[in-house]
């Protein structure tokens, strides 16, 4: 299967979920190098095609699988021997492993009940239907609770936008987001996610072709690339003349 006919494919899917299972099969029958070779062509395509960017979101959150992770270390190394710029770039940020600090969280927010709440306590509240307290959960540090957050139908496009616009931020809740179905398809979600100096480079290079034109310089200014990166990306950010 050519990728033009994958990717009018997975579009005729109406459910982001049916997608992903579709492209999963997919994947798990190519080697390593046409898995990269694959991932370049899309990204490249996706600059100027909504279909493929479409198709690159749901590689994207493929990617976020226990199957793709187990091949981490083989496509690093297919990355390199056939000297494809991009891929080594993500495989080097491993932007389908969610981050897992060994800190523990040391402070809570105020839930305004007079002491500090359990992390049971605050992911129960994750659930409420009070936006006073909604708004607090927030601020939560917890990337389980925000999670659960994310999750809650009484939260609005809005207030993910604000949670992905924080400074400073957590990779780990902006990871959340990212992996998030319901939010990941929002474009100003994409934006804010992006210009978030805390997103994992990985994750970056993936919205960048999703972004608005307009957008697209912004997020390579506030990141130092090296510079092999930034020409690469540079062919297909630079304002047509």
């Amino acid at each position: 299967m050519d990728l033009e006919h994958l990717a009018n494919r997975l579009a005729a899917f109406p459910e982001l979920e049916m997608r992903i299972k579709e492209l999963a099969a997919y994947m798990s029958g190519l080697d390593d190098a046409a898995f990269l070779l694959a991932l370049e062509q899309i990204f490249e395509r996706a600059f100027e095609e909504a279909v493929f960017r479409d198709l690159l979101l749901v590689w994207s959150l493929v990617m976020q699988g226990e199957e793709i992770d187990a091949r981490h270390f083989y496509l690093k190394v297919a990355a390199v021997e056939h000297d494809i710029l991009l891929c080594q770039y993500l495989m080097e940020t491993r932007i389908y492993e969610f981050g897992h600090s060994d800190k523990k969280v040391e402070k809570s927010i105020d839930y305004g009940v007079g002491r500090p709440l359990s992390l049971g306590e605050r992911k129960t509240l994750a659930r409420t239907v009070d936006r006073k307290l909604m708004a607090r959960a927030l601020h939560d540090p917890d990337p389980s609770v925000i999670e659960l957050l994310l999750g809650n139908p009484k939260v609005t496009e809005s207030d993910v936008v604000r949670l992905c616009a924080r400074r400073p931020a957590s990779y780990e809740v902006l990871q959340r987001v990212y992996c998030h179905p319901r939010w990941i398809t929002k474009a100003a979600i994409k934006r804010a996610l992006a210009l978030n100096p805390a997103l994992p480079l990985g994750y970056c290079l993936l919205l960048l072709p999703q972004l608005l034109s307009q957008d697209r310089p912004l997020v390579l200014e506030q990141r130092e690339l090296p510079d092999e990166l930034l020409n690469y990306l540079q062919r297909f950010t630079k304002p047509s003349s």
